[in-house]
């Protein structure tokens, strides 16, 4: 099954990438990407490594227990060499990383980083959604129907539904009550049941659910989305283009909504097919917007590489000890 989702990612990557290639027109991309403001692009990557890194560890060091919190500086460093082995290395061992340093930083169980790193996920997925819904109502007129819209939606409501789930049980009995309507060996109902029990116990066993922690959440995810969206717009005036801010949040969130769906690998083809389709709508040419989304990806490997640092400095340290 795993193996068969490498292949479609791959697959997926090679396909849309082929066509950005073979419809491109190379010079004037070149000649876009040649106008970059050098000081404009390194703003855009300082912010996108203290929001969009720094702000998920700080809500992970909040999210512990007081008692057992690892030192703040050191959650942000383990953020920052997670960063750097998801542009490094295939998704699998990235994973795998994730939960072994999880694990290390904060003395828990295997089902705890799990746990951890799906609220992690989900919060920021939560508020891309929230930011997408908000920006397509705000400019309707503006934006064309397709199935990026309900999809946008879909995604909101399956979100806002999974943190009711962990933070109220009236949901949660109603969803049961629901799931008694489908036949006993359905395999519909399994799932459903398996996932809801994953929810609750793995994800909320090891958080404290209450109002506190739903606010501390979402003020991180604002931060972590208003990071996301300013990083974005500074990063495309770099390229010596300018669009409104409202219209970029929804080009942005929309298509990082997009790239979660497992058909790539690291988002590579889906992102600048999805920019060049949505931001079409706002008289962005094909060329800009696949440039743009080219830059973007060039964004995100720099700042995993910020990591590389911290690498490098334990390495160092753990040398220097031995």
């Amino acid at each position: 099954m795993k193996t068969g989702l490498y292949w479609l990612r791959l697959s997926g990557t090679g396909v849309l990438l082929g066509w950005v290639f073979y419809v491109l027109d190379w010079q004037a991309m070149f000649d876009t990407l040649a106008g970059i403001s050098l000081l404009l692009f390194l703003t855009a990557l300082v912010i996108s490594a203290l929001t969009t890194v720094a702000a998920r560890a700080v809500l992970v060091w909040l999210l512990v227990d007081p008692d057992e919190r690892p030192p703040l500086i050191r959650c942000v460093e383990t953020y920052f060499s997670l960063r750097f082995f998801s542009v490094a290395l295939p998704r699998p061992i990235v994973v795998g990383l994730r939960i072994r340093r999880l694990n290390t930083l904060c003395g828990k169980s295997t089902a705890f980083a799990i746990g951890l790193m799906t609220y992690e996920a989900l919060s920021g997925a939560l508020i891309m959604a929230f930011g997408a819904a908000l920006f397509y109502l705000l400019q309707t007129d503006r934006i064309s129907w397709s199935p990026v819209i309900p999809y946008v939606f879909l995604c909101l409501l399956g979100l806002v539904a999974s943190f009711a789930l962990l933070f109220t049980r009236r949901l949660d009995l109603l969803i049961n009550r629901l799931l008694t309507l489908l036949p006993p060996q359905s395999r519909i109902r399994t799932r459903m049941q398996s996932g809801l029990k994953f929810w609750r116990d793995t994800v909320g066993g090891f958080i404290r659910r209450g109002r506190s922690t739903l606010v501390t959440t979402l003020v991180f995810a604002i931060i972590f989305y208003a990071g996301f969206i300013l990083s974005a717009y500074v990063l495309y005036l770099a390229m010596g283009t300018s669009l409104p801010p409202a219209e970029l949040a929804w080009s942005r969130s929309a298509v990082w909504l997009i790239t979660v769906l497992p058909i790539s690998i690291g988002g590579l083809g889906v992102r600048e097919v999805g920019l060049a389709f949505v931001m079409a709508d706002f008289g962005v040419d094909f060329e800009t917007a696949v440039a743009y989304g080219f830059l973007s990806f060039i964004l995100q490997t720099m700042t995993g590489l910020l990591g590389g640092i911290v690498e490098i400095k334990d390495a160092f340290v753990s040398g220097s000890q031995r």
